[in-house]
């Protein structure tokens, strides 16, 4: 069952989880039938419009699953590619993280070091 209000569609829904979200992220949107095209030009720029059925039909959907196996497929590479970028995230974090204490440690040590002295000319 699909339950619908007027003047509304899934393309306003998308457009608004989107708006809410940074400029970077990516996303993909799934769909199988009519109701979904609205959707699939919401995302067109943002991010995959995916149409999922066994039979091809004309859509504005970028690409097109036959399920269950593409479907499968794809699922699985979405989230090996979501983790693989959280994960390099995390490690930069982490890295960025211990280059800042090693810099202070640095900036801190200079600091303890009394000034050279000066000459006047």
């Amino acid at each position: 069952m699909e339950l619908r209000v007027r003047g509304r569609n899934k393309g306003v829904a998308v457009r608004t989880v989107l708006s809410e979200e940074g400029e970077d992220v990516v996303a993909a949107y799934l769909g199988d039938d009519r109701t979904d095209e609205d959707a699939f030009v919401a995302i067109e720029r943002r991010g995959l419009g995916v149409l999922v059925r066994d039979q091809y039909r004309p859509t504005a959907a970028s690409h097109w699953l036959r399920p269950p196996e593409e479907l499968l497929d794809f699922l699985i590479r979405w989230a090996n590619a979501r983790q693989s970028v959280v994960g390099n995230t995390e490690n930069n974090k982490e890295n960025n993280a211990e280059t800042n204490n090693e810099n202070n440690a640095k900036n801190n040590a200079q600091n303890d070091t009394p000034p050279e002295p000066r000459t006047g000319r």
